[in-house]
């Protein structure tokens, strides 16, 4: 959904620092993954409660009931072949220490 999503929903501003300025040094990088299975509902659920969902609702870009709708049209065909997918989620965590 990246080519579909990210012009229409794209990322909120957020709080970024530099933490080596702060005294911090990166110990440790590691992704890690997991397997879920899901229905096209449960998916549609999931990516509705997103921070850039979520911004278009509270700046009036949309109604919560129209993301769901082209969410849920979005992946339709994703889930036609079968009615629960096995989806892969990552997610990075870095590990810092103060210097």
């Amino acid at each position: 959904m990246a080519h579909s999503c990210a012009p229409r929903y794209p990322h909120p501003a957020r709080n970024e620092h530099d933490l080596a300025s702060m005294g911090f040094r990166s110990l440790r990088t590691e992704t890690l993954f997991r397997e879920v299975m899901m229905t096209l509902d449960e998916l549609t659920d999931y990516l509705m409660t997103h921070s850039e969902r979520i911004a278009a609702v509270q700046e009036g870009r949309e109604s919560e009931a129209q993301q769901r709708a082209f969410i849920h049209e979005s992946l339709a065909p994703m889930f036609e072949p079968a009615p629960v997918r096995s989806l892969t989620f990552g997610i990075t965590i870095e590990l810092f220490r103060v210097s």
